[in-house]
């Protein structure tokens, strides 16, 4: 009977170990990323101008074309394209974004109050 009852207690410790040592090395992971200086890229933190220029910039000819682009900035392309020149630079796409926290225009939903 102790037998029965000594495997589940120890599994449970096992995966509890599992689990804190998973939780323990993102938490290094974070903090060795902002040690670098670099941004944590999970939990809805948004990438820099930079580094989504790169990943999208699909022949590395250093300027965005509207086939390289998707969703919002597809969307906004003539309007974020401020030289219409038909491609985008990293200087328009950071000229863009809105203020960190903030709407485009400044304002907050529903208007002023």
């Amino acid at each position: 009977m102790k037998k029965l009852f000594f495997l589940p207690v120890a599994l449970m410790l096992l995966a509890a170990v599992g689990c804190n040592s998973t939780k323990t090395a993102a938490t290094e992971e974070k903090a060795a990323v902002e040690q670098r200086g670099e941004r944590p890229q999970r939990g809805g933190e948004r990438k820099s101008p930079e580094e989504m220029f790169a990943e999208m910039d699909t022949n590395k000819d250093g300027k965005l074309a509207k086939d390289e682009v998707s969703g919002r900035l597809a969307e906004n392309f003539t309007t974020i394209d401020a030289d219409s020149d038909g491609f985008l630079s990293v200087e328009e796409i950071k000229n863009a974004r809105p203020a960190r926290g903030g709407r485009p225009g400044g304002g907050r939903p529903g208007g002023d109050k």
